[in-house]
């Protein structure tokens, strides 16, 4: 390996060492949000929570579905046809 081919790679290790504090500080970071937001101290927390939020706005979604259904059908009305004014 020539000088210069040497020189080039350690220009490359040291971008990448950079690279790699960069990500782990974001990484930090991000934890420390997750920890602070929402009381998640690992990904694997954050993720059940996921779930359970996704869950919960299934939920929802569903429950604003059947209210709106239930007020058209108590009030003749489609809210489907009025929603382009």
């Amino acid at each position: 390996m020539e000088r210069d081919d040497l020189f080039e790679l350690k220009e490359r290790i040291e971008e990448a060492k950079t690279k790699i504090s960069k990500l782990d500080g974001r990484k930090s970071s991000l934890m420390e949000t997750l920890k602070e937001d929402y009381k998640c101290k690992t990904l694997k927390e954050a993720k059940e929570l996921l779930t359970s939020l996704e869950a919960d706005i299934e939920k929802l979604d569903n429950s604003i579905i059947e209210g709106i259904a239930e007020l058209e059908s108590k009030y003749q009305f489609d809210f489907e046809e009025n929603d382009e004014e």
